[in-house]
């Protein structure tokens, strides 16, 4: 008998949703350029703006709810379907500003995602954008308690594992655009490509096997 009582924290662009193809169109369009790979943390010298129209941009491409028809990464509602029933919690932690994309980010977690997130499951950045309060996924994991947190930010993953050093802390790599070093990641931070990959250190992680057949909500363990 094992007692399991985790949060796992996932951020949702290219974590959990492959934003990046309709994010690089949809700026590419409006700028007239041909940026096809790297990440939205390297936006204003990729596509040579400013950040302040870096971030007129974000929240146009929220409004438009240009993600509304993008569907998960194969396997993570299957995944997120197998952990609940398992007996954790999944929440969403992303930089997603709160006041502008809240709506549209909520409405997709429930269409692809049913019955997988509670009313508390998503915790965004509560400012329009970062150019005074940056976002900080520490004070995000720290808030529910989270067991694990996932992200495809090289920095975010070093702030978190720093910062919270006895949880699992999962690098979620881009298997056809790769924007990162993963020999340069701290060694026990884990580079994982797909839901597979995350189930199995997951797994490993909280010593769970697949002859873990019940789990009792309640008591807050499983038995054979």
């Amino acid at each position: 008998m094992r007692i399991i009582n985790k949060v796992l924290c996932f951020d949702y662009d290219e974590t959990t949703v492959p934003t990046s193809p309709s994010l690089f169109k949809f700026m590419n369009d409006k700028l007239g350029t041909d940026v096809q790979s790297g990440h939205h943390d390297d936006f204003v010298e990729l596509f040579g703006i400013t950040v302040e129209k870096m971030f007129q941009l974000f929240d146009e491409f929220a409004e438009k709810d240009i993600m509304k028809n993008v569907k998960p990464y194969k396997g993570m509602y299957e995944l997120f379907l197998e952990l609940k029933k398992l007996g954790f919690r999944i929440v969403v932690t992303t930089a997603r500003p709160r006041p502008t994309y809240y709506k549209q980010t909520r409405t997709h977690m429930d269409r692809f995602f049913p019955g997988i997130f509670g009313p508390k499951d998503l915790i965004m950045h509560e400012y329009p954008d970062e150019t005074i309060h940056k976002v900080n996924k520490t004070e995000m994991v720290a808030s529910v308690s989270g067991g694990m947190f996932i992200d495809d930010s090289p920095s975010k993953v070093e702030e978190v594992k720093n910062n919270i050093p006895d949880i699992l802390v999962l690098f979620k790599e881009d298997k056809e655009n790769p924007i990162f070093d993963i020999n340069e990641l701290s060694e026990d931070i884990i580079p994982v490509k797909d839901a597979n990959d995350i189930k199995k250190e997951i797994f490993k992680f909280f010593n769970i096997t697949e002859k873990d057949k019940t789990y009792d909500a309640e008591a807050r363990t499983f038995t054979d």
